[in-house]
């Protein structure tokens, strides 16, 4: 698994509090059993307690990710 140092973790943070503050969606990337994938969507919401983070895909279809295995995150415009 990649690691990813404090700034960027802080900069993912400050990207997913824009996207949810503005309604904007989001790009994902997401390290999982050794390979990338991008999930995109509005971030529904999120825990920090359980380090988890909720984003819609489609009307009323979520995926649920696990803090740990975000590698990148892209406010889309």
């Amino acid at each position: 698994m990649p690691l990813i140092d404090d700034s960027e973790s802080e900069e993912y943070n400050q990207s997913i509090c824009y996207a949810m503050e503005y309604n904007l969606p989001v790009r994902i990337r997401v390290w999982a059993d050794g390979f990338t994938s991008d999930i995109t969507g509005h971030i529904h919401w999120v825990d920090p307690f359980m380090n988890l983070l909720r984003v819609e895909v489609k009307t009323g279809e979520y995926e649920q990710i696990v803090f740990e295995d975000v590698i990148g995150v892209t406010v889309v415009n």
